[in-house]
């Protein structure tokens, strides 16, 4: 009895390991998504706080005023470019999703493709060997039949 084999196990392997660079690669755009998220809180934070330094300034020390509002600017500026990074990174995020996605679909394909090749074959080999058993049944009952020895 031969064997079952899939002929197209190279792509069925090929396709799983699309689906594991693509999870990979997902993975590290959320990493890097998930550390932006991080930087930006931190960038909110210290903008909060130099507002809070200019609002102190413009009531205990107005000299010192311009530099809080110099400051504020500036650390605002940088929640802005962490934004933009951000929105960039979920932009990948998203494509790298979809690239998974896609993989994910393709390797699921060809698996059940297999399945389904797997379980014909069985089915054949059931067939083909219950043939054989009711060939010999038959066999055996004409040999009964007909006076010769088993």
């Amino acid at each position: 009895m031969a064997g079952f084999r899939f002929r197209l196990a190279a792509s069925l392997s090929l396709a799983e390991q699309a689906l594991t660079e693509a999870e990979r690669q997902l993975a590290r755009e959320l990493a890097g998504e998930i550390a932006l998220q991080r930087l930006r809180e931190d960038h909110a934070r210290l903008w909060q706080e130099a507002l809070a330094g200019q609002r102190a300034a413009g009531k205990a020390s107005p000299q010192d005023l311009g530099r809080w509002q110099a400051y504020a600017r500036s650390r605002f500026a940088e929640l802005q470019r962490t934004e933009q990074s951000l929105q960039a990174q979920q932009g990948k995020v998203a494509a790298a999703r979809a690239a998974a996605a896609r993989a994910y679909r393709e390797a699921e394909k060809l698996r059940r493709l297999k399945s389904r090749q797997q379980a014909a074959f069985l089915m054949a080999e059931q067939r083909r060997e219950q043939k054989i058993l009711d060939e010999a049944g038959q066999v055996g009952f004409w040999q009964q039949r007909n006076g010769a020895a088993p």
